[in-house]
């Protein structure tokens, strides 16, 4: 969420004081008018003092109350929510008159100000509109695929309410349902379903091992004790204590039903899933906009979540994080009103390594 740029306290002086400095530049102004007629040198300077004076008035009025109200504003960038794009500290030069002559724009990241459900004090944020009026939205999560077919869909977070408050337009059944919850790293962070070189697919599962995703030509699986056998040949042994068992479907996991697999589960915990296949493949998790998957190399990884398909209803919008699995956005608390977008950032302009526009696309 960005905040007004406060490194330089002129840059948030309020309209009232910037009235009153007005005021007392007139007066002092115009208690020079007929001064200085004692001589020469002091003519000159009190019309030099004069029109200082006068320059003073003219910058003050514009910078004050016509560009920064309606042109341009610097605003600074406290948080992560839009890494790689935007990163703490940057300063940057928000638009504020191009929304006068024409519409956002997919792609625009625009500063606005957060609705109460986001921010109860209602703070400055910033995020890239994804969603237009009457787009429909939606998030894929990140799936493990097999010759094509969903394998599974993984998230590492599941959520009823979308987050960070009770927000029901968007509560959904896909939200908690047929998804299986990857888990996080101890640093607060998350990991995706991985393909490795041998082809196999690894899938975090918080504190235990990950699971291990095997496609097989011919699925002939089973258990003997702790032993796992594939297609009459040990795949894995577990310890002689654990508790070995094997389940058949994947719908559990968002799977497509058509494709035949088993889950080796050891002590109730997920370790293995056989399915027959020859390729697995593994789709990162993106948003989908009216039926089309939209491959943007702006964010910081794909989300980790995932969201049944919304429509953006008139004279709103809906805005995401480029890091989207760390921005309180649309995805938590809903649609954007448009009488609440201040402008749209176009630059980074401080610190100078950073010096760059903002990209839109």
């Amino acid at each position: 969420m960005p905040r007004s740029f406060d490194t330089d306290w002129l840059a948030n002086i309020s309209v009232k004081w910037v009235l009153v400095a007005v005021g007392l530049l007139l007066v002092l102004r115009m208690s020079m008018q007929g001064g200085g007629r004692d001589g020469a040198s002091a003519r000159r300077a009190s019309d030099s003092a004069a029109e200082f004076m006068e320059s003073a008035l003219i910058a003050i009025v514009l910078v004050f109350l016509v560009i920064r109200p309606f042109l341009v504003q610097a605003f600074y960038i406290p948080s992560g929510s839009m890494r790689p794009t935007l990163i703490e500290g940057d300063r940057i030069l928000v638009n504020k008159f191009i929304y006068r002559v024409s519409s956002p724009h997919r792609g625009d990241v625009v500063v606005f100000v957060a609705p109460h459900s986001a921010s109860p004090d209602e703070k400055d944020f910033i995020k890239r509109i994804i969603g237009l009026p009457g787009d429909k939205i939606a998030v894929i999560p990140t799936r493990v695929l097999d010759d094509g077919r969903v394998v599974g869909r993984f998230v590492t977070q599941v959520t009823s309410d979308f987050g960070y408050n009770t927000y029901h337009n968007f509560r959904s059944a896909d939200a908690t349902d047929n998804v299986f919850n990857i888990g996080t790293r101890g640093d607060g962070g998350s990991d995706l379903p991985t393909l490795q070189p041998n082809g196999e697919a690894l899938v975090p599962h918080g504190m235990d091992e990950p699971i291990r995703i095997v496609a097989l030509p011919h699925l002939d699986v089973s258990i003997d004790g702790p032993a796992v056998y594939a297609n009459g040949k040990e795949f894995q042994r577990f310890q002689s204590s654990d508790s070995v068992h094997d389940y058949r479907g994947l719908t559990g996991y968002g799977g497509d039903p058509n494709v035949d697999g088993v889950v080796i589960k050891v002590n109730d915990v997920e370790r293995i899933i056989f399915v027959q296949g020859k390729q697995l493949t593994v789709d990162p998790g993106h948003v989908r906009r009216n039926g089309e998957d939209l491959r943007e190399p702006y964010i910081k990884e794909p989300p980790g979540y995932q969201m049944s398909e919304v429509q953006v209803p008139p004279g709103n919008y809906w805005v995401m994080g480029d890091n989207r699995n760390d921005s309180n956005d649309s995805h938590s608390w809903g649609f954007l009103e448009g009488n609440r977008i201040i402008g749209r950032a176009e630059a980074i302009f401080w610190p100078l390594s950073r010096l760059r526009l903002i990209r839109t696309h």
